[in-house]
């Protein structure tokens, strides 16, 4: 779960987002511990395609693209298309919205770039059929998943208390 600075932050224009970022004196810093936050550097990457994984595009830098002009979305999702097509010698066919947030801007640049499948974060059961592959549901559960977040998680409780919470939040 984030921390009141970081859910505030997400929820900026991304040029007000960057400006305030750019004004602190520390970075905002996930827990060092806490390896899930962690970015895999080009070694890490390069073990990862050499051991048979799908590496796909999540943006350059990871902005909240509901939060960011059209240009910049389209910067953000092109400039990592193109370095992952480059390290990775194919074009990457598979995208995670960050944040899961989705964007009609983003998933028309996508759609231009022949991705198979882009990823939401709504912890919903995709029962979609396929009718939108740029729009794919997920779940969020790991092995340290507490029986009751994987209960709340598919029942589907927790995506409607996200929801809520979002609601209530914009009001």
């Amino acid at each position: 779960r984030d921390s009141p600075e970081v859910s505030r932050l997400k929820h900026m224009p991304d040029e007000d987002r960057r400006a305030a970022l750019e004004a602190r004196d520390t970075p905002v810093r996930r827990d060092p511990t806490d390896l899930e936050g962690r970015s895999l550097n080009e070694t890490e990457l390069r073990q990862w395609i050499d051991a048979g994984m799908l590496v796909g595009n999540h943006t350059w830098d990871h902005p909240c693209l509901d939060q960011c002009s059209p240009d910049e979305q389209l910067r953000q999702v092109t400039t990592a298309h193109e370095w992952l097509a480059e390290f990775c010698g194919a074009p990457p066919s598979r995208f995670a919205y960050p944040n899961g947030d989705w964007t009609a801007e983003t998933e028309r640049t996508l759609a231009h770039l022949d991705y198979d499948e882009a990823f939401l974060f709504d912890h919903r059961i995709d029962r979609t059929s396929g009718e939108h592959r740029l729009r794919r549901s997920r779940l969020r559960l790991d092995a340290a998943s507490s029986p009751r977040r994987s209960d709340a998680v598919l029942s589907g409780f927790h995506s409607m208390s996200l929801t809520l919470r979002s609601r209530v939040r914009r009001t």
